[in-house]
C-alpha cells in the first residue's frame, strides 16, 4: 500500500495504480449496533495506459461487489488494469470493503445479489473522496460528476478446486462456477426465472479477468432407492460435446470458408492438418477432435498448464491430437523454412507437403497494462504473418481469436492482415468484446457455406457464426 500525499492526483499518470486504506465514512451515519463492517476501505486509484484517448476526462467509481473482495480482477494489480481497460475511462477509483462472503450448505462461496440500502448510502457518502480523487481536468467545465459502474459477469457461486504456480504464467486456478446464462421477464413468486449452469474455468492471475478455459459441466446426481437425489451434492461432469467459451464456436465456424480443401483431403484419404497456437485447457482441440476428421497439433508454451489441462479439462492425446511444449511463433516459422526448402511443385505427389491447412491462433498478450487482451502483438507483425501465409496450404486459413484495446486499434491491425492475405474475413462475437479474423493465403472464390462439412458445423455449434462471416 502507497502513502498518499497532498496533490498526487491533480494529474493523469498512465497507468497510474495507487491504493492505500481510508476510513469507512458510513460508519458515521449508523450506530455502533447497526455496523456490520467495521474495518477500513481500500482504495484503488487507477488510470488508464493511455491517458489522451479518453478526451474529454471521465471518471468513475466502482464498488467491489460483496463477496469478491479477494478475487483476482478486484484485489490484483493485473486485474484491476483489466477492469479500468474495460470500463474505458481516464481514470476509476475503485472502492472494496472488507471480505465478507457466505457459503452455502455445501460449501459453496455465494455471491451477493443487488445493491441494497448500504450500497446506496455508502456511494453517497463517498461523494467527498472520489471528488477529492478526480484529477483537475475533470474540473473544467465546473464540478464533475463521478457515477459508479458496476461489475456483472453472471456468476451466482463458486468453488475453488486447485490453485498452482508457474515459472511462466504465474499463478492459476481452477473453479468450478455456477452462472445465470438467461434471465426472462417472466416473474414467478415474486423474481424473475433464471436459468442457470455450472461451468469449469481456468484462470491466470495475470490476466485475471480474461477466462483462458471454460467447459461445460453436467451434474451426476446419486441415485437414492431408484430416484435421483435432491440434495444438491452432485458430482460434476464434463461435458466436452458444447463449446461455451464465447469465441470458439466463431472459430469453428470460419473453417467452412477452408470447407472445399478440407473435403478434397478427405476424399483423397488424407487428414487435413491443424496447428493451433495456444491449447490452455484444451476446450477447442478435444471439441474438434470429437466432431471431425483433423490431424491436430497443439502448441503449449506451458507444461503447467498441459498438466492442469490433462487432470480438470480432460485433455487427451490420440492418434489424430498431439500436443507439445514449446513457442508457436517459433513453430510456424520452422513449417515456412521447411516448405521453402522443400521446392514445392504443384501435383509432384512424391513430395512430403509440411504446410498445415489451418493455423488456429488463441493466446493472451499476457499483461494487462497493454489494453490488448489477445493475442500478443508479436502474432501482428509482418514477420509472422508472413511465415503463417508460408506455413499455410495455398487454400487454407489463419484463424485468430482479437481483444483488442480499441476499434481504432482493431482497424491497424486489419490493415496489417490485408498487406500480407488476399482475403480477410471477420466474425463479432456476441460478447462484445472478441472478434474473430480469418485470413486466407489467395482469394478462395467458393466460401465453402453450402457443403457437406458446412452442414457438420452448423450442426455442432449453435449462434448462427456460419452466416455471420463477413469480408473485410
Amino acid at each position: 500500500m502507497a502513502g498518499v500525499e497532498a496533490g498526487m492526483f491533480q494529474n493523469l499518470q498512465p497507468c497510474r495504480y495507487v491504493c492505500f486504506y481510508f476510513p469507512n465514512p458510513h460508519r458515521a451515519l449508523k450506530s455502533c449496533n447497526e455496523i456490520d463492517d467495521d474495518t477500513d476501505l481500500r482504495i484503488a486509484v487507477l488510470d488508464s495506459s493511455d491517458t489522451h484517448q479518453n478526451y474529454p476526462v471521465r471518471i468513475a467509481a466502482m464498488l467491489v461487489p460483496r463477496g469478491r473482495e479477494n478475487d483476482w480482477i478486484f484485489c490484483t494489480e493485473s486485474g484491476h488494469f483489466q477492469l479500468v481497460s474495460s470500463a474505458q475511462v481516464s481514470r476509476l477509483i475503485l472502492i472494496a470493503r472488507g471480505p465478507s462472503y457466505s457459503r452455502d450448505l455445501f460449501g459453496m462461496q455465494k455471491y451477493g445479489g443487488e445493491e441494497d440500502e448500504d450500497d446506496t448510502q455508502l456511494k453517497q457518502s463517498l461523494i467527498p473522496l472520489l471528488l477529492a480523487l478526480s484529477p483537475r481536468a475533470a474540473f473544467q467545465g465546473g464540478l464533475p460528476s463521478v457515477p459508479f459502474v458496476s461489475y456483472a459477469d453472471d456468476v451466482i457461486r463458486r468453488n475453488i478446486l486447485e490453485k498452482f504456480s508457474s515459472p511462466l504464467v504465474g499463478m492459476m486456478l481452477v473453479e468450478n462456477v455456477e452462472l445465470v446464462v438467461e434471465q426472462t421477464e417472466k416473474v414467478v413468486q415474486g423474481q424473475h426465472k433464471v436459468t442457470t449452469e455450472w461451468r469449469r474455468r481456468l484462470r491466470f492471475q495475470r490476466m485475471p479477468n480474461l477466462v483462458q478455459t471454460e467447459v461445460a459441466l453436467v451434474p451426476k446426481r446419486r441415485k437414492k432407492h431408484g430416484k435421483t437425489s435432491g440434495n444438491g451434492k452432485a458430482k460434476l461432469a464434463l461435458n466436452l460435446n458444447r463449446l461455451v467459451h464465447p469465441y470458439l464456436p466463431p472459430i469453428v465456424a470460419g473453417l467452412v470458408l477452408v470447407a472445399p480443401t478440407i473435403e478434397v483431403c478427405l476424399k483423397n484419404g488424407k487428414l487435413p492438418r491443424l496447428l493451433s497456437i495456444g491449447v490452455g485447457g484444451g476446450a477447442l482441440l478435444m471439441f474438434l477432435n470429437r466432431h471431425f476428421q483433423f490431424s491436430i497439433v497443439g502448441v503449449e508454451t506451458d507444461e503447467v498448464v498441459l498438466n492442469v489441462a490433462k487432470k480438470y479439462f480432460g485433455l487427451q492425446e490420440d492418434e489424430h491430437l498431439q500436443i507439445q511444449v514449446g513457442d508457436g511463433l517459433e513453430v510456424v516459422d520452422n513449417i515456412a523454412q521447411q516448405v521453402i526448402g522443400s521446392h514445392l511443385v504443384p501435383d509432384d505427389v512424391d513430395k512430403i507437403d509440411p504446410r498445415v491447412h489451418v493455423i488456429v491462433v488463441d493466446v493472451d498478450a499476457g499483461d494487462a497494462r497493454l489494453g490488448l487482451s489477445a493475442p500478443p502483438l508479436e502474432f501482428f507483425e509482418k514477420r509472422f504473418l508472413l511465415a503463417a501465409r508460408i506455413a499455410l496450404h495455398e487454400h487454407g486459413l489463419l484463424a485468430i481469436n482479437v481483444v483488442p484495446s480499441s476499434k481504432c486499434f482493431y482497424n491497424e491491425l486489419v490493415s496489417a492482415f490485408h498487406e500480407v492475405f488476399l482475403d480477410l474475413y471477420e466474425i463479432k462475437v456476441n460478447n462484445g468484446e472478441n472478434y474473430v479474423l480469418l485470413a486466407c493465403p489467395f482469394c478462395i472464390g467458393s466460401d465453402g457455406k453450402d457443403s457437406a462439412f458446412a452442414h457438420k458445423v452448423k450442426q455442432v455449434i449453435t449462434g448462427g457464426y456460419v452466416n455471420q462471416i463477413r469480408k473485410l
